[in-house]
Order: C-alpha cells, then sequence, then structure tokens
C-alpha cells in the first residue's frame, strides 16, 4: 500500500493531503489568496503528524502539474522536487485539469454525460479539458476563449462544468439547457489520487531534475504601476 504526498498549488486553493493506498488519511486546505510559500510547509508538516507519519515514510510525492497560477505552479513544483531530491523519492505529476475532471465524473450517475473542468486563464479565458461518462478525454487540455457557442459539439448530453473557470462563466454558459454546474468542485490535491495510484503502479515517475509544470501559456507579468 503506497504512501503517496500530494500536493496542489495551481489556483488560489493551497492543498495538501496524504494517502494510504486508496484513502485520504490527512488533509490542509486554504482558499483565497497566494499565501502558497507561507503556507505549503506548514500543511505537509501538518499532514504527517496527522498521519502519523514522516516524510521519509513516504513513498511518493505527487505533484498537480498545472495548468493554471505561474507563480503557484514554481512554489508547487519547487517543494515537490526539493522533497523527492532531499529523500531520493519518486515524483509523480498529473494535469490539473484532468483530476479535477475525474472528480467530478465520480458524483455523477452513470450514464452519458460530459465533464468540462475548467480553470481561469484571464478575463473570458479558462484552460478547459472535456472527459465523458467513461473517462475517455474527449478534448484536450487548451486555452479557450469561451463564447456561449463554444460548446456546443456537446449538446448530445448533460454537460457539467467544474472549477473556477466555470464559476466565473457561468451566466453565459447557463443558457445551455444541458448546462449544469457543480460548485463544489474544484482544485484540491485530494482529486489527484486516482490518477496518481495509476501512475504509482505503473512507476510512471518524473525525472526531478528536468521536471517543469505545465504552464500551456507563457508567463505574462503584470505593468509596473506609473510613478505620479
Amino acid at each position: 500500500m503506497p504512501l503517496l504526498l500530494l500536493i496542489d498549488t495551481t489556483t488560489t486553493l493551497c492543498s495538501v493531503a496524504i494517502a494510504r493506498d486508496n484513502e485520504i488519511i490527512s488533509e490542509q486546505e486554504h482558499k483565497g489568496d497566494f499565501k502558497h510559500a507561507e503556507l505549503l510547509t506548514t500543511f505537509i508538516q501538518t499532514c504527517c503528524a496527522l498521519a502519523n507519519c514522516t516524510l521519509q515514510d513516504v513513498n511518493g510525492v505527487v505533484i498537480s502539474k498545472g495548468p493554471g497560477s505561474y507563480t503557484g505552479l514554481r512554489i508547487g513544483t519547487s517543494t515537490a522536487k526539493g522533497i523527492c531530491y532531499a529523500l531520493h523519492k519518486p515524483l509523480i505529476a498529473i494535469n490539473t485539469l484532468h483530476a479535477m475532471a475525474i472528480s467530478a465524473s465520480a458524483t455523477l450517475p452513470n450514464l452519458p454525460h460530459y465533464v468540462c473542468a475548467m480553470i481561469d486563464a484571464r478575463r473570458m479565458e479558462v484552460y478547459d479539458l472535456i472527459l465523458d461518462e467513461v473517462g475517455r478525454v474527449v478534448k484536450k487540455t487548451s486555452a479557450q476563449i469561451v463564447e456561449i457557442t463554444t460548446y456546443n459539439l456537446f449538446n448530445n448530453a448533460p454537460f457539467y462544468y467544474c472549477g473556477d473557470g466555470a464559476a466565473k462563466c457561468e451566466e453565459l454558459l447557463a443558457e445551455n439547457k444541458n448546462a449544469h454546474f457543480l460548485p463544489n468542485i474544484t482544485t484540491r490535491a485530494s482529486n489527484m489520487l486516482p490518477l496518481a495510484l495509476v501512475k504509482y503502479a505503473a512507476q510512471e515517475f518524473e525525472d526531478v531534475a528536468y521536471f517543469e509544470p505545465y504552464y500551456l501559456k507563457d508567463f505574462i507579468a503584470g505593468k509596473p504601476k506609473q510613478a505620479k
């Protein structure tokens, strides 16, 4: 039974969990502002204490690789890589949107449907990925400017949106009669466990030295304020 440390810092939610086999045994989260650098190490220590283990006991570190916030991804990735390098642990990387979509699908009836996981990018742009009811990826991760007709191709079945990108676009997308929203499904470390267990069993590990997050888009810094 693997003991896994899971880390997700892709959005404003800083989330850490420890899982033994297929059960989450400790979890810490904070949402609302970017305090990831301040909170992440503390959350990891707290999760270990609650799970009655040490980082040395962990069999692998699972990182939510993006897409998402550039700064958040850097913080989570550097922390995960540091642990793996120092303690000689394998690193497992999981697509953030795929993990969220899998989590959403688990709450739905086993009937034809689509799940669209969305992360806020900027303005009316999101990062999205779509699964069907059997968990097949029918639209790969992409940066998408959302319009009322964006997802019309999938109008033949109930279409479920989740993530902070969906909340931003809800008023626009709700005009489709097949649209449904899952406000409680968001990015979090525990979402990654099903996909992480598959990768762990297959020993599908990242090269710790060379692994980089999945930014999808280049970082664009905010414009500096003009001096008065």
